[in-house]
Parts: structure tokens; C-alpha cells; sequence
């Protein structure tokens, strides 16, 4: 078992989730206070 590679593959995936929630956030932050 290659614990590196998952932890890798892992960080990737959660970085990415961490960008696109940023970016909603960013985006739906004035429509709310709107």
C-alpha cells in the first residue's frame, strides 16, 4: 500500500475542493448581501 500516493492524490482532491468552495464563496457572497 502506497501511502504516499494517496495522501498525494488526496491533497490534490482537497485542494481543489477548498479553490471551487472559495470561488462559490467569493461569487455568492454579494448575491446574498444583495
Amino acid at each position: 500500500i502506497s501511502l504516499e500516493c494517496f495522501s498525494s492524490s488526496a491533497r490534490q482532491i482537497f485542494v481543489g475542493y477548498l479553490t471551487v468552495a472559495s470561488l462559490i464563496s467569493m461569487f455568492a457572497s454579494p448575491l446574498f448581501i444583495i
